[in-house]
């Protein structure tokens, strides 16, 4: 590969000569300049017309009388020569610079016809060849191309650079579009005014590159004018001076120059933004799924980065209005699944700690002043950062940080700012004590806050590091003394306290019991042992946090992809202050693609100003601007006598991205007597309610299958299970009457997919995994919900009974007997063939479950239809007609049951919402709560025993049950028939454009390793 310092390398020789003539002419300037105070006044005299003949060599290309530029060029170039002394032009002209020149001049292609009529375009296969190289000292980036690129240059009309480009052009101009396309790679140049810069680890990979630019220019004008022009000063379009110098501003008074460029690379973006955590719902249960407790936290804010691949797109003109560089950005991406996947895996969520605080101090024992304590303690990245801005200079710590992590030497607000919440992070989130070595934690700290910048080790300049560890290192022991008094305060605390107020500390585990007790006897050390237990519990609750985040948000996006016609992004940003390094040091990031530092940089840029965001997509918009509701549930009573939170309080967080804790050892039992399938019940009220006090709530309803093999399942097992969720196979699918419809819930492309997918990672690797887990989830999003609060219960009646009757396990004489009764009642009044209305006459009142046997021999004895089924039924091995009726009976009255329950369910539903949206948020009274506990719970009993009956599991693994939450149990190869029946209803009574149901195979191991397929 070669290095691309500017875009004349990629112009091809024949119209490289303008360029190389700005190079001379530089050249010459700069000899003036050196030797013009030491030759003598007649010489001085002469090199003083020097300026006059360059203005003549500057407008060549806008002189009309001159036909043949590179010979009125060689003739001026000469007559500028010749005003130097006999060695310097001896000099001159055995120079590179001026060789290159006349070469150059001589391979100039002069096309006189008009440039607008060159509609063709000119169209090369370009050699990288490094004796045009030039030197650029914009900054030190180079973009390393292919020995081969291919170049063309295309003329644009007006409706063409409306239609194609949204740009104005008169109709009396044209646009000249030059391009080109190559493999590339982004490295770092030696040569530059900054010294080095740091290249984040994701871009050391080659790519495609395709850069291009627009010219603007009179249609009449000849075509080598129009070209002389363009190329004398090429714009570079991954530099923001050069942009920002020869852009020209729409309607700007001029109709000759560069009016837009764009580059476009397959490579990744990273978008940072706002998470708003709305009022999240804690509840806490028993291990029956009893309310014990329920509170709502106070709402907070947190950013959350995610990154899309594909291929980004970035355009850039000037603002009409202000003339400032205006960027459009487009992201589409290469894989929507896989992009879905690794935003709910890899998506960091930050800020979440003030939430985790909340949730600690629910579970150790909330209001407890001990706790409180420890929480307002627990995070000194403040402490430190306030010290360093009050006690180090800029140069000694930011400086050499704004060097290391951005390839920039000058800070102002908005890099501190940068700087600084990275530095408040790492801080509140490493294990600090006051005994550690503060060298040490120096270290550390600088190692963790380069890679967050993306900037490796191996190129950074080690006394710049030496620098910002020096700095950092003194406040580090200040603040290490800090905490030292820390623990003078906390001995004065805990001898104030009875004894019962220590029990929740205690509870972090026998360490920490122990260090309590003996405080005294090394104060320094036990504080340190106790304020490090805080933080790391209060560590994995954070981490599960964002975990939960990431999921919500990734399917909130999934679900938002899903509904859009196109995988697009875009994002127009407005650069208010070009000329500041920190936003060169974004844009010069934007164009090379590295989403790292992107990331890192936009938030802090739009809060000063600095950069503005004019306009963005949906998608874009929103995740930058994303609400997610988090919640925790909290599973076992009397848990704060858990006598070691950490080992003992196991943090999960499901599926549908809804956190929970429960006690592990408890976990055994209760999976030996399936009493994990009512704890599912809860998860759905829980999740209902915080979607009623928040409707862009995410994960509103948790209902999912699992299917678990610790193992690690077979191929054909994945596919048993995937091709058993398609009903059509069922031998009585061709009975269902016309008016009923079977939706399919994974169109059989994706699942064959999905097999292969499988196939492939364990072919590869093996060894690698030791679990997989299969889970249907009911998709989380608002519409989901609002939709299920939407369901029509006599609809889903309805179809319900038609799926039991026609669809579901048979004793086949006894189910084809009820098929001809239900059919033979259509036949006494077409209006039976809604169920709804045979089965209110068939029970006799709506609270009825009794079905009367006479109603039915009745009603249907005169018809001869009915009277073939008795002649059926006499063949039978045992002729009782009375346990034959008993027998049918028993069916319609059980399936009657089942489909009510269905019936009633939207009004439990709404019924949850209304309960919830009428408890006031700011109410703290226990009376208050505990009546929204009572009517949740009943309203919880409604839910299970609707649902009991459809849910039914097979082949159930003894104890091997980690999720309480999964309602459904571990099916061996496939999905019970009344289970899929089940989720059947539900996605088609919603319809089939709203796809209900998510379906993923996760590979895993001990180490926590996982790979994700999105069926």
């Amino acid at each position: 590969m070669k290095l691309l310092p500017s875009l004349e390398r990629a112009v091809p020789k024949e119209h490289l000569a303008p360029a190389a003539l700005h190079d001379l002419i530089t050249s010459l300037q700069n000899i003036k300049i050196a030797i013009e105070s030491s030759v003598s006044n007649e010489q001085k005299a002469k090199l003083d017309n020097l300026d006059n003949i360059i203005n003549k060599l500057t407008q060549l290309g806008d002189d009309p009388s001159i036909d043949d530029i590179p010979t009125a060029a060689k003739t001026i170039i000469e007559n500028a020569v010749a005003l130097f002394p006999d060695d310097k032009q001896q000099e001159i002209l055995e120079s590179q610079v001026y060789k290159k020149t006349f070469k150059l001049l001589d391979q100039w292609e002069q096309i006189s016809a008009p440039i607008s009529s060159q509609t063709d375009g000119f169209n090369r296969n370009i050699e990288f060849d490094k004796d045009y190289d030039t030197k650029f000292n914009d900054f030190q980036i180079g973009l390393r191309v292919g020995a081969i690129g291919i170049y063309n240059i295309n003329v644009l009309t007006t409706k063409q650079a409306q239609k194609l480009l949204k740009l104005e052009v008169a109709d009396t101009e044209c646009l000249v579009n030059q391009t080109l396309s190559a493999a590339y790679e982004v490295n770092a140049s030696a040569a530059g005014a900054i010294k080095f810069i740091n290249i984040s680890a994701s871009l050391a990979k080659a790519g495609e590159l395709k850069l291009d630019t627009f010219f603007q220019v009179k249609n009449n004008i000849p075509t080598y004018r129009a070209l002389w022009a363009m190329f004398k000063t090429p714009v570079v379009p991954w530099s923001l001076k050069s942009v920002n110098t020869l852009l020209t501003v729409p309607n700007g008074g001029t109709s000759l120059g560069y009016r837009a460029c764009a580059l476009k690379t397959g490579t990744s973006f990273t978008i940072q933004g706002e998470v708003g955590v709305g009022k999240s719902l804690v509840t806490q249960t028993d291990l029956k799924g009893n309310v014990i407790d329920i509170d709502f936290s106070t709402e907070i804010s947190a950013s959350h980065q995610h990154t899309i691949t594909g291929d980004v797109s970035m355009f850039v003109t000037k603002h009409a209005s202000s003339g400032k560089p205006l960027l459009k950005i487009t992201i589409e991406e290469a894989d929507e699944r896989t992009n879905a996947l690794n935003l709910a895996l890899q998506a960091q969520i930050k800020g979440l700690d003030k939430l985790a605080g909340q949730y600690v101090e629910m579970l150790l024992s909330k209001g407890n002043k001990i706790v409180q304590w420890l929480e307002e303690n627990s995070s000194p990245g403040a402490a430190l950062l306030e010290s360093l801005d009050s006690n180090v200079n800029k140069d000694k710590w930011y400086k050499p940080i704004a060097s290391l992590a951005l390839g920039q030497e000058s800070v102002d607000d908005a890099v501190e700012s940068l700087i600084g919440n990275e530095l408040q992070n790492v801080i509140d989130r490493i294990p600090l004590s006051s005994e550690d070595d503060a060298e040490e934690l120096a270290n550390k700290v600088v190692t963790k806050l380069l890679d967050i910048f993306g900037a490796s080790d191996s190129t950074a300049i080690e006394s710049y590091r030496e620098a910002a560890e020096q700095a950092l290192q003194d406040e580090l022991a200040k603040l290490q003394q800090h905490i030292r008094q820390q623990a003078d305060r906390f001995k004065e605390l805990i001898e104030s306290e009875a004894k019962d107020v220590l029990k929740p500390v205690e509870a972090l585990g026998k360490e920490v019991k122990q260090a309590v007790t003996q405080f005294d006897d090394n104060i320094e050390k036990n504080f340190n042992k106790i304020i490090s237990k805080y933080r790391e519990f209060k560590e994995k609750i954070t981490s599960a946090l964002e975990k939960s985040a990431n999921i919500k948000l990734g399917l909130a996006y999934d679900d938002l992809r899903k509904r859009s016609t196109s995988l697009s992004h875009s994002l127009e940003l407005l650069l208010e202050a070009p000329e500041s390094s920190d936003v060169q040091t974004f844009y010069r990031s934007l164009a090379i693609g590295d989403d790292k530092k992107v990331a890192s940089m936009l938030p802090t840029l739009l809060n000063t100003g600095k950069v503005k965001v004019l306009a963005e997509s949906t998608a874009i918009e929103t995740m930058r601007n994303n609400t997610t509701t988090l919640g925790l549930s909290i599973i076992g009573k009397n848990i704060t006598s858990v006598k070691d939170v950490l080992s003992q309080l196991n943090v999960k967080v499901d599926t549908s991205g809804n956190l929970y804790v429960k006690q592990e050892y408890k976990v055994t039992a209760t999976a030996s007597g399936l009493g994990e399938t009512r704890e599912a019940v809860l998860n759905l009220t829980y999740g209902i309610a915080q979607a009623s006090q928040n409707p862009d709530f995410v994960g509103s309803v948790g209902f999912s299958y699992t299917n678990k093999d610790s193992k690690l399942h077979s191929v054909n097992e994945i596919s048993e299970f995937l091709h058993s969720l398609d009903f059509s196979n069922n031998p009585h699918f061709n009975n269902l009457p016309n008016d009923v419809s079977v939706p399919t819930l994974i169109p059989a492309y994706r699942k064959n997919t999905a097999i292969a997918e499988f196939n492939k990672i364990v072919k590869q690797a093996p060894t690698q995994f030791t679990t997989s887990e299969i889970c249907i989830s009911l998709r989380a999003s608002k519409q989901t919900y609002r939709k299920l609060l939407g369901l029509n219960g006599y609809n889903l009646f309805n179809n319900a009974m038609t799926y039991l009757i026609y669809l579901t396990k048979r004793d086949d004489f006894y189910q084809e007997a009820m098929e001809d009764i239900v059919e033979i009642y259509e036949e006494l009044d077409p209006k039976y063939a809604d169920y709804n209305e045979l089965f209110s006459l068939l029970l006799g009142s709506p609270n009825s479950t009794n079905i009367s046997l006479n109603t039915i021999k009745n009603d249907l004895r005169d018809l001869d239809s009915f009277k073939k089924l008795m002649k059926r039924k006499s063949k039978l091995p045992y002729k009782n007609e009375k346990i034959f009726w008993l027998r049918v009976n028993s069916k319609f009255e059980k399936y009657a049951e089942m489909a009510g329950a269905l019936r009633r369910l939207p009004t439990t539903l709404n019924a949850i919402e209304t309960a919830v949206d009428n408890f006031s948020v700011t109410t703290q009274q226990k009376a208050d709560l505990e009546k929204l506990n009572a009517t949740l719970k009943g309203l919880n009993k409604k839910f299970q025993r609707g649902l009991d009956d459809w849910v039914e599991v097979e082949g159930i693994v003894k104890n091997a049950i980690d999720d309480l939450y999964s309602k459904f149990g571990w099916a061996k190869s496939s999905v019970n028939l009344r289970l899929l029946s089940f989720l059947l209803l539900l996605q088609e009574t919603v319809g089939e454009d709203e796809e209900l149901f998510l379906t993923t195979i996760t590979l895993s191991n001990a180490s926590d390793e996982r790979r994700v397929i999105v069926v």
